[in-house]
């Protein structure tokens, strides 16, 4: 990708020769060359590979600032792998601002309109830019995470890291932007790149920072795509001063000038990302909490190199936006209650799709010819041996279904709920799925179910799942369970919740989370709360209607029997408050995300719980301990006291 234009007399003499000027991210060519290569995208996340600017290039270019426009530069830190991690600055002012670009390495976008502002605050004569360099000194740091830049994932580059630590991710690295907490030592921080902007942060003492982040995709009520999301840093209340209160007020000042540039930019549309709790770990918190108003900028990362262009230009006008009325006061006449007014966001949909339609065109005329088999036995049962056949992990065995594909499962399960079995059956028979008629010998309850070639043995060819309808159920609630073995047992456990509650519907997943993962960082397309289209999906959107209780039950690495819980909202629901409090007075230890114990399981990404809030059902992700789910004892026992809470 070339910076924002810049011309001079000698660029204008070389090109009118025909010779092809430098441009930062691309080859030299000659007239007589061939064209480049097209530039392409990851086709695991959507973020572009090409078209950027490379590491050496962005040294030269910051090189040529200094030499040329008086940029002061210095090298802040040393990554892992050598690479410099760089601190530019421009003016004289007596105030200063601090902007700071990926530190997340699959996180371009800001780093490239980092380096258009730059050139811009460095090379413009116009009296607004000189206005600025008056007034303020802006330091900026374009690329603190360059290894991850270089190898296109999150983390920084420390394979040996020890996965006992925070955000370590083995055979990767650690994540940068989970370390800042100023009452952790700095020489205790275990990624260079963060003890970079940490040492830069004391050095300059910004009264702003505005933190460049890419996000995934999301689209608001209206399924318009959001391209940026703004936050402002949140400080638990025992911990606000009168200098915290100020730092807030005016970073969401900030993040209203930032939200109006974007929706005003063409084709742009902001929205306010998840506050979240006061946890010190990230920039925007950290440095809130040490009195600067920091702004944290999400953008859409994940549209493609076609998008690249569009995403560097929004964050360089909102840069340019906030930068000037900062320098000339006029940001602080903004009301800062205007950010508690910039819409929420909404939906996430995957990289491999713009949007998912909210609903399955009708199935019209028979697949294909179904049995309706009767089966004597439990749902535990059948969950017992389901399991056995999950496509597993590390396998390229999961087949992603097609939108039809996925439909027709979903539509087949509305089928079942309408108790036409036999056209259910028709539907899903190209699929060698079938349906089950059960009857329980011990409870009596009857119940119709979408099983994936029954009566076979080894792991499922498709790995789509397997889906309960309780007809007679006198309680209202679907429980899901999204990681089969990934989460040990887990699928168990909601099979005997399901039983205990007299549930309306059973949904478990047919592949490990983790199947047809490329690595441990990217898209994974057989994890239901995260992929956009998959048969899991499309049945609980059949499934769960209007005021009723989608519980999904995962799992997670905890101590003892803590059960870790979220509705995935700020604040919790009420059910959530409400089972938090039972499971408590059960003698679980809880960890209810948002009320600043649980900032880790906050599920926003989570596309099953934002399907249920989207209809206005009650979602609830339970993850309870390996201790809770590892033996049929307890699972009954969390079972039993669930029951009584739902």
């Amino acid at each position: 990708m070339s910076l924002r234009a810049r011309p001079t007399l000698l660029l204008v003499l070389l090109v009118m020769w025909g010779l092809i000027a430098w441009t930062p991210g691309a080859p030299v060519t000659s007239p007589v060359e061939s064209p480049p290569p097209a530039p392409t995208t990851n086709p695991i996340d959507g973020v572009p590979t090409t078209g950027l600017t490379a590491y050496e290039d962005m040294v030269t270019e910051l090189t040529r600032l200094r030499d040329r426009h008086g940029v002061q530069l210095s090298q802040a830190g040393t990554s892992n792998e050598g690479r410099g991690v760089w601190l530019a600055g421009v003016g004289d002012g007596p105030r200063a601002v601090l902007v700071v670009a990926q530190q997340h390495g699959n996180e371009p976008h800001g780093s490239e309109a980092a380096l258009d502002y730059l050139h811009t605050l460095a090379t413009s004569n116009k009296p607004a830019i000189r206005h600025i360099r008056d007034e303020l000194t802006i330091w900026v740091m374009p690329r603190v995470n360059p290894d991850g830049a270089a190898n296109n994932w999150r983390q920084n580059v420390d394979p040996e890291c020890d996965p006992e630590i925070r955000d370590c991710t083995p055979g990767r690295g650690i994540d940068p932007n989970r370390w800042h907490d100023p009452t952790e030592l700095t020489q205790d921080v275990p990624a260079p790149e963060t003890v970079a902007v940490r040492g830069v942060f004391e050095q300059v003492d910004p009264e702003l920072v505005v933190d460049l982040h890419g996000q995934l995709s999301y689209v608001d009520d209206e399924v318009a795509p959001i391209t940026a999301s703004v936050a402002w840093p949140v400080i638990a209340p025992e911990d606000l001063t009168p200098e915290r209160e100020a730092a807030i007020a005016y970073a969401k000042q900030v993040s209203v000038l930032m939200a109006d540039s974007v929706d005003n930019s063409r084709r742009g549309l902001a929205s306010q990302y998840p506050l979240g709790t006061g946890s010190l770990l990230t920039a925007r918190n950290a440095y809130g909490w040490q009195g600067a108003a920091t702004v944290l900028f999400e953008q859409r990362s994940n549209g493609g190199i076609r998008d690249l262009r569009p995403r560097v230009d929004e964050a360089y006008d909102a840069l340019m936006t906030v930068t000037t009325a900062v320098a000339d006061g006029s940001v602080h006449d903004v009301d800062p209650a205007l950010a508690d007014a910039i819409p929420e966001r909404g939906l996430q949909v995957g990289p491999e799709r713009p949007m998912l339609p909210r609903s399955c065109p009708a199935s019209h005329g028979v697949r294909g010819s179904g049995e309706v088999l009767e089966h004597e036995g439990s749902v535990y049962d059948l969950v017992t041996e389901h399991a056995t056949r999950v496509v597993p992990d590390a396998s390229e065995a999961y087949e992603r279904p097609t939108t039809a594909q996925a439909c027709d499962l979903g539509n087949a399960f509305r089928m079942l709920e309408r108790g036409n079995a036999a056209r259910a059956a028709d539907l899903v028979a190209p699929y060698d799925y079938s349906v089950l008629q059960i009857e329980d010998p011990e409870t009596g309850r009857e119940h119709l179910a979408l099983v994936e070639d029954f009566g076979g043995s080894g792991p499922y060819a498709r790995g789509w799942g397997l889906f309960v309808h309780s007809p007679d159920s006198s309680s209202s609630t679907t429980v899901v369970a999204a990681y089969p073995t990934s989460a040990t047992f887990s699928e168990r456990l909601a099979a005997q919740v399901f039983d205990r509650d007299d549930a309306e519907n059973l949904l478990v997943a047919g592949a490990h989370r983790t199947a047809n993962r490329a690595d441990a960082d990217t898209y994974e397309p057989a994890n239901a709360t995260t992929a956009s289209e998959s048969a899991l999906r499309r049945v609980a959107i059949e499934a769960v209607d209007r005021d009723e209780t989608s519980l999904q039950v995962l799992g997670a690495t905890r101590d003892g029997l803590e059960v870790p819980l979220t509705s995935g909202t700020v604040p919790p629901s009420d059910l959530a408050w409400t089972v938090d409090s039972g499971l408590s007075s059960a003698g679980y230890p809880t960890c209810l995300y948002a009320d600043g114990t649980c900032d880790d399981l906050g599920s926003t990404g989570n596309l099953l719980a934002q399907d249920a809030r989207a209809v206005r059902a009650e979602p609830l992700v339970i993850y309870p301990s390996y201790a809770v789910r590892g033996t049929l004892a307890a699972r009954e026992k969390l079972a039993g006291v669930l029951a009584e809470l739902l």
